[in-house]
């Protein structure tokens, strides 16, 4: 596969994650619930259980890490930092005691 190829597919898997995990823990928050306004949310109309979205975000973290593992052989041992911050930064957006994205940082730092 195409060093291009490898980072789409590593961009698309964490825009995917990062959706996932924003459904998951917004519901969880209770920021997403079924009357919100906006785009309806899978965890708030129950599209989906919480036990599937927790193992679809661990199945497209795990790929997209796949990926950035590939990734290595173009980009160098240099890369880990960068995967690693961009599944942290996945999961802080919503996710922790200080979720970015209710603070004003999601935008700078997602």
């Amino acid at each position: 596969m195409t060093p291009a190829l490898l980072c789409f597919a590593f961009a698309f898997l964490m825009q995917i994650d990062a959706n996932f995990i924003n459904d998951y823990f917004d519901y969880l928050k209770g920021s997403d619930r079924e009357d919100r306004l906006g785009p309806e949310r899978a965890c708030a109309q129950g599209w989906i259980t919480l036990n599937a979205m927790r193992k679809g975000i661990a199945l497209t973290t795990a790929t997209a890490c796949l990926a950035g593992l590939c990734l290595l052989a173009y980009g160098g041992i240099e890369m880990i930092p960068v995967g690693i911050l961009c599944v942290l930064f996945a999961f802080l957006y919503t996710a922790g005691p200080y979720p970015l994205a209710y603070h004003g940082w999601g935008d700078i730092l997602v």
